[in-house]
């Protein structure tokens, strides 16, 4: 119930954003740029039973804007660095009944998402919606009943996921400053539980479309 809101409100502000003459585009000759964008991530909010495992952290995420010349619209690439504590309900291994409590589980997502933005002056409104995949670590314990030793075994696989946000930036410069919530849902069950991460995202944007200009013309 609670994505299915936030998508409605992401669609709704999109829809604002794209319909509302009252945010005059005022740098369109300005956005043809290329930023990379490094942010700290706070997941401390999930949906549903998934918050009984995962535990909120601070974590990353790095990326790039792609700023079309006289558009509004944009692409973002990132990666989203997302760790959370871990408590484990129940094993998968029957000969491993120990579980795993106050553990790390990271989700290593790559997301491209389009969006759209509408700007005043130094301020920018957006919000975005896409695709994404990447790998989700799982630790589990592993016993060895005569060695009398318990080794932490960190299990991979693979993921899709979906992701939709809205933000808020301010120009300094070459420098934007950014804050934006988003929503990702990871196609593939934690526990036989369906995974819905709120985050909210804080950092920086840097314009490096002069870094790869002079990478080119050497």
């Amino acid at each position: 119930m609670m994505k299915k809101k936030f998508f409605t409100l992401t669609l709704a502000c999109l829809c604002f954003l794209i319909f509302n003459p009252a945010f005059a585009q005022t740098d369109t000759a300005k956005r043809n740029k290329l930023l990379g964008i490094s942010g700290i991530v706070y997941d401390g909010f999930t949906s549903g039973k998934v918050k009984e495992i995962f535990k909120p952290q601070f974590s990353s995420n790095l990326g790039v804007d792609i700023l079309f010349k006289k558009s509004n619209f944009f692409l973002t690439t990132v990666v989203d660095i997302l760790s959370f504590g871990y408590y484990q309900d129940y094993t998968e291994k029957p000969q491993d009944p120990y579980r795993i409590k106050n553990g790390s589980s990271t989700f290593y997502l790559l997301e491209v998402t389009p969006g759209y933005r509408k700007t005043v002056k130094q301020w920018s409104l957006y919000g975005f919606a896409g695709p994404g995949a990447g790998l989700v670590n799982l630790p589990n314990a592993s016993i060895d009943n005569t060695l009398q030793t318990v080794t932490i075994v960190n299990n991979y696989s693979w993921t899709v996921s979906a992701k939709a946000g809205l933000g808020i930036d301010y120009s300094i410069g070459e420098f934007v400053v950014f804050l934006q919530g988003g929503y990702i849902h990871t196609f593939k069950q934690v526990q036989n539980r369906d995974v819905n991460i709120f985050p909210i995202y804080i950092g920086l944007k840097s314009n490096i479309s002069g870094i790869l200009k002079s990478s080119g013309a050497k």
